[in-house]
């Protein structure tokens, strides 16, 4: 027995040398980087208290929930931040882009496609437009020759200059008393009108008057003065 004791006690040291070593190594193995070649399923959760480095394709099939702040929602895939959205890069948006904030934009805005506001959409410094402009299908801008055509009225609370040939196609009806059209600015300035027909009303009982022009006469004489000259008379009735 004496024999049998002194063996196990001198085999005892290095088993607990050898046990020590392997805690040690199993510790070491834990707290150093961690390859897993194969699919990790695991019923509860996964947490990191440093870098969780995937080089990967990651799947999340569920809700992402980002420190309580941010959610992006599986069953529909919204996504809901109370904080900023910073982006360095393109925003890309399949379907509708819903902002219920300020939205504001330091640098160019590029939309290739069609860009709703239900309110005010105020810009402040220069807008430029490349393609056709139309509002809200009565009134449009063409790109490619600069004409504007509107089904409504154009109201110019100031003076209205146009540098180039004017044709109105009809009507043309002016308010604002003797001084409504002005042709000239000064006494020497000449310029010219080609109408039809002119009608006018008498001021007391608003019935129409036309100018006439009378015969040219084919002498000269005190009352035509020269040769091809005649009356200017009025008539009643209105031009037709």
């Amino acid at each position: 027995m004496k024999g049998i004791s002194m063996f196990i006690r001198s085999q005892a040291l290095p088993v607990v040398v050898a046990i020590v070593i392997s805690l040690l190594f199993v510790v070491a193995s834990v707290h150093a980087a961690t390859t897993i070649s194969t699919n990790v399923l695991t019923g509860g959760d996964v947490n990191a208290t440093g870098t969780l480095a995937v080089t990967g394709v990651t799947s999340l099939y569920g809700n992402l929930n980002i420190n309580g702040y941010a959610t992006t929602t599986a069953t529909s895939g919204n996504f809901a931040t109370a904080g900023t959205i910073t982006s360095v890069g393109a925003v890309w948006a399949s379907s509708t882009l819903q902002v219920t904030g300020a939205v504001t934009n330091y640098s160019t805005l590029l939309q290739t496609s069609h860009l709703w506001a239900s309110s005010t959409l105020a810009v402040t410094g220069v807008t430029s437009q490349y393609g056709n402009v139309n509002l809200n299908g009565f009134s449009t801008s063409t790109a490619s020759n600069g004409n504007f055509a509107t089904q409504g009225h154009v109201w110019a609370s100031s003076t209205l200059a146009v540098t180039g040939v004017t044709t109105i196609q009809d009507d043309v009806t002016m308010n604002g008393g003797s001084g409504a059209l002005t042709l000239t600015t000064t006494d020497t300035a000449t310029s010219t009108a080609t109408i039809g027909c002119i009608n006018t009303y008498a001021t007391s009982t608003a019935t129409p008057v036309r100018i006439h022009l009378g015969a040219a006469s084919t002498t000269a004489g005190t009352t035509f003065g020269a040769a091809g000259t005649g009356f200017v008379v009025w008539t009643y009735g209105a031009c037709s």
